[in-house]
């Protein structure tokens, strides 16, 4: 037959059914399995279907931004360094309220793949481009800023913003950020903005590539 060869066989082949695993459930993926015994004449085994599938379990808050038919990229870090295509053909859901399991199918296939069965899976949704600051570095300033209307009149608007202080000469200067996306360690600041928010921005100017941003300190002035 055709097929990828894999040179070992370990009792879990028949663990779950390839016809059925689109409508696996949670609960199936988080029972404890029992391998069957592997004969000692068996040398590997063959896979003849060239798709194959990753079933994980994940958290309420997750489910709803995996959607069946979205295409994103699958890391093994323990496993390979490649970051793997697959798209998302399932996710099994009880209610909103419960844990998921999410089917993912892929055709990509390499000699380090073939041979994982129960790995740390990170789901790559989606990809952010912007310039990460540690969440220490951020502070909440209220800054106060001349608006002129278009027809010449001036008020003043005063506003708390989020921002950074950045290294200026012998100074350190405040400069808001516009985040795009945050963790409880860092978060992504937005560095090319458009019209509308140049106009929006309370500061001078947002944060910019290879700016010395201050991670620690006390008593931060601008």
């Amino acid at each position: 037959v055709a097929g990828y060869f894999i040179g070992a066989a370990d009792g879990y082949e028949n663990t779950y059914s390839y016809e059925e695993i689109l409508s696996i459930s949670a609960e199936d993926l988080k029972k404890e399995q029992t391998p069957q015994n592997v004969p000692s004449n068996v040398i590997g085994k063959m896979c003849e279907n060239f798709d194959w599938y990753i079933a994980c379990v994940v958290d309420s808050e997750t489910a709803p931004k995996l959607k069946e038919g979205n295409r994103l990229t699958v890391s093994m870090p323990f496993a390979t360094t490649m970051e793997i295509p697959a798209q998302i053909v399932a996710v099994n859901q009880t209610d909103k309220e419960a844990e998921a399991a999410v089917v993912l199918k892929c055709n990509y296939m390499d000699a380090s793949i073939a041979n994982v069965r129960k790995e740390t899976v990170q789901l790559n949704i989606e990809t952010y481009e912007g310039v990460r600051v540690s969440q220490k570095a951020v502070h909440f300033e209220t800054i106060t800023k001349t608006v002129t209307d278009e027809e010449g009149n001036e008020t003043q608007v005063t506003r708390e913003v989020r921002g950074v202080y950045i290294l200026h000469g012998n100074e350190i200067k405040f400069v808001e950020i516009i985040p795009i996306f945050s963790s409880t360690n860092y978060v992504v600041c937005k560095v090319e903005l458009d019209e509308q928010e140049e106009k929006d921005l309370m500061t001078d100017s947002t944060i910019a590539l290879y700016d010395e941003v201050v991670i620690e300190g006390t008593d931060l002035y601008d």
